[in-house]
């Protein structure tokens, strides 16, 4: 058997610096991407939660409602606050603010009302 000569040159360390950024780049980005995927809510609770305000949404306008409350469903709360719309006695802005363990999410209603004399 016959061997062959070479050899191989060393590397600088400008490209073992260069390979430790590139390295570290990606470790970073992977990590940024598994906390998204882990922090984020549950598909399934985010349309039970915009099912839920449907049909609070739905109530609201059918019995004209502009009670204010304060729910909490397990996992997560529903507020409901209602204030005058630009100082319009007639028309009620109605804002549901739903928290959960992560995020806050807004859902606002314009509701033209009865006034009662």
């Amino acid at each position: 058997m016959r061997f062959t000569k070479y050899s191989l040159t060393a590397s600088s360390i400008a490209e073992s610096v260069i390979a430790m950024v590139i390295i570290s780049i990606c470790i970073l980005t992977a990590t940024m991407v598994y906390m998204n995927i882990i922090d984020g809510d549950p598909p399934v609770k985010k349309y039970i939660i915009q099912r839920r305000i449907t049909e609070l949404l739905h109530e609201t306008r059918m019995n004209n409602d502009i009670a204010p409350f304060y729910k909490e469903y397990g996992t997560y709360t529903i507020e409901k606050t209602v204030e005058d719309y630009q100082e319009n006695l007639k028309l009620s802005k109605i804002s549901f603010l739903v928290k959960t363990a992560h995020k806050k999410y807004t859902y606002e209603l314009l509701m033209n009302h009865k006034i009662n004399d």
